[in-house]
């Protein structure tokens, strides 16, 4: 307040015909020639009980109080980690009202508005944000928002708000800088180990083919170089044991060609033959059969022996498992015996035992006739189940991939969440702050116009016109001082004091700052207080904020023409007063009961809730030594009850 004024009819004054008409009248910044400063008049509307117009109250605020509350402001943002964040506050005009750092007041920076405001007049645009280079050249990026001022015909600022783009978002980069890198180590670790094992294997198989080559065109002398401990190690193995024999067969050929040539062969060199073919085909570790064109086996050796006993003289139809077993079987030895090589993997139970072979069946060819069939069953069963293995495993990793992609997106989407509760918690305490410093400022001018008030009523004569427009000025603005002076008490920091407190007279100071919101939304308040409710010791200012969560609360889960039922009681110990909210709004679903406490946690819309009202609340009752419990059903309302410590000793009361 300047204190000043230039006289005392004004109304002809822009001021007092705008607040007339309106009810409210806030000036742009002007100088003040009669207190010598620049300043913004505060103007309201006073009409009486009947609604008829009586007058207009003025206050006048000097600018420099307000920026100096702005500077409070940003000094309290600095410190709790907006170190790159800057205001500026300009006028209808384009001139300078505020600026963070050194600013000259009321220099035109019109070029600082953007297109959505052009001109000298501000357009109804609330809020607008977009990301632009930094000024300094050094190829860093701001987010600026820009937000216009509503309500209070007359004022039409723009506040700018600027913050370094690498300060505000360097949570979510450094996150993204982790889930990039372990992607690209689980991906790279994924094709090494493929490529490896891939590689091992091919490269045997392809060294044991080129040497199956050499030895098919006859060069039994061919080295298989396959040292390994699985089935491509046996067959290796199988390969070189039958090169040897091969060679043998080869060499005793080769004599018994010559003994013949030459007549000298004896009997007893041919039986020495056979039996070295015998010991060849005894010495293979996996099925050798021979089946003649009648279908019966004529030899075998001791592994297919183990397998299925003495098989020699029967047919496939005595040894086959099964119908689809012996067809198959019987097809191979068909084109085995039209001269043609038949091979191919085939499964079949073995003593209770699935197993698996790899089957080659070839024609014996005499001549030009084929008297039989020769075959061998190689077993890859251990192939197979490591393929098997392989299978699962590489479905298990898959599965585990889709599973980790689909939790880092929803940590991801609680990050975000996370972090724009928190944007909105700080955006609250700073409202905070702004409210009690208003709150202030208001409270000044006030306490200097009601002695004026109380000064001209005493000088009306009782009964008359002036007297009641008077009385009813004074009135309207001892109401005013008692909601400022309860809103800055509200909004101010509690003292850590505790009273003896009436939760009556409590109840009721809370209930001011929300019961016309419940009128206009047609909800009724029913209150049932409880005579003679013992005191009970607290901070006043904490439990308001307790009653006014909860009731808020209940607000936003009631619709039109709800009831909301205002309840005190004491326990049948006396040792506790309750207080009860009962609501018959949505209620709260079963499975969010145990967490409505939780900070942070809300079903309300993104901006209509960070979801701390109810933790904060259950923090300060739990402070006051008392507890907060909660009953709900989906669709059946939501009931509310506080308990505290009911005094037993007399102390402080905050009547004293």
């Amino acid at each position: 307040m300047t204190g000043k004024t230039t006289d005392y009819r004004q109304n002809d004054e822009e001021w007092w015909q705008i607040a007339k008409e309106k009810g409210l009248f806030i000036s742009d910044v002007n100088f003040d020639e009669s207190a010598g400063i620049y300043s913004i008049d505060l103007a309201i509307r006073v009409d009486d009980r009947k609604g008829n117009f009586i007058g207009v109250v003025k206050a006048v605020l000097n600018i420099e109080d307000i920026i100096s509350f702005i500077q409070e402001v940003e000094t309290s943002l600095t410190r709790k980690g907006h170190g790159t964040m800057a205001f500026k506050i300009i006028d209808r005009y384009g001139r300078m009202i505020y600026s963070t750092g050194d600013f000259k007041f009321l220099e035109d920076v019109s070029y600082l508005v953007p297109t959505a405001h052009p001109g000298s007049g501000l357009s109804d645009t609330e809020v607008f944000s977009e990301k632009m280079q930094k000024s300094d050249g050094s190829g860093g990026e701001i987010f600026v928002s820009y937000v216009h001022s509503k309500g209070g015909t007359g004022l039409n600022w723009l506040l700018i708000v600027e913050q370094d783009a690498q300060e505000l978002f360097a949570p979510v980069s450094r996150l993204k800088k982790r889930i990039l890198t372990i992607s690209m180590l689980v991906t790279v670790l994924g094709v090494l180990l493929g490529f490896i094992i891939s590689r091992s294997i091919a490269k045997n198989i392809e060294n044991l083919r080129g040497a199956a080559i050499k030895i098919g065109r006859g060069d039994l002398d061919t080295k298989i170089e396959v040292r390994t401990n699985d089935e491509i190690g046996q067959l290796a193995d199988s390969f070189r044991q039958m090169a040897d024999d091969l060679r043998s067969t080869t060499v005793a050929r080769d004599e018994l060609v010559r003994e013949i040539k030459e007549r000298i062969k004896t009997e007893g060199q041919l039986v020495k033959s056979r039996a070295q073919l015998n010991a060849v085909i005894e010495s293979i570790p996996f099925d050798v059969f021979g089946i003649d064109k009648d279908g019966r086996y004529f030899f075998q050796n001791s592994s297919i022996k183990e397998h299925y006993g003495d098989i020699i003289g029967q047919r496939p139809e005595n040894l086959a498992p099964d119908k689809d077993t012996l067809n198959r079987w019987l097809d191979n030895n068909a084109r085995a015996f039209n001269g043609e090589v038949v091979t191919g993997e085939i499964s079949f139970e073995i003593q209770g035992q699935q197993r698996h072979f790899y089957n080659i069946i070839a024609p014996i060819v005499t001549d030009d006739s084929i008297p039989g069939i020769v075959g061998m069953n190689i077993d890859i069963t251990g192939r197979k189940e490591a393929e098997e293995e392989l299978r699962k495993a590489k479905e298990e990793i898959e599965a585990w991939n889709r599973e980790l992609e689909k939790r880092v997106k929803e940590k991801t989407r609680e990050l975000k969440e996370f972090q724009a509760r928190l944007i909105q918690a700080e955006k609250l305490s700073a409202m905070g702050q702004v409210a009690a410093g208003l709150a202030h400022e208001f409270n000044s001018p006030i306490a200097g116009l009601l002695p004026l008030l109380q000064k001209y009523k005493k000088t009306a004569k009782p009964g008359s016109d002036s007297f009641r427009d008077m009385t009813l000025m004074l009135d309207a603005t001892e109401h005013m001082a008692r909601i400022v002076r309860d809103f800055g008490s509200f909004a101010g920091k509690p003292s850590e004091r505790r009273f003896e407190l009436d939760l009556e007279n409590v109840f009721e100071s809370t209930l001011s700052f929300i019961s016309s919101r419940l009128e206009q939304k047609g909800i009724q308040l029913v209150r049932e207080y409880k005579d003679g409710l013992p005191r009970v010791m607290g901070n006043k200012t904490e439990l308001q904020q307790v009653i006014l969560n909860i009731l808020m609360n209940a607000y936003d889960a009631m619709s039109d023409d709800g009831r909301l039922v205002v309840r005190t009681g004491v326990s049948r110990d006396k040792k506790e007063v309750i207080m009860e909210f009962i609501d018959n709004g949505v209620g709260i679903p079963g499975e969010n009961l145990k967490r409505v406490f939780d900070p942070f946690f809300t079903t309300k819309e993104p901006g209509k809730g960070v979801g701390l009202g109810l933790s904060i609340s259950y923090g300060i009752i739990k402070n006051h030594g008392g507890n907060i419990v909660v009953e709900s059903g989906n669709r059946k309302g939501a009931t509310f009850r506080v308990f505290l410590p009911a005094v037993t000793v007399k102390g402080v009361s905050d009547d004293d």
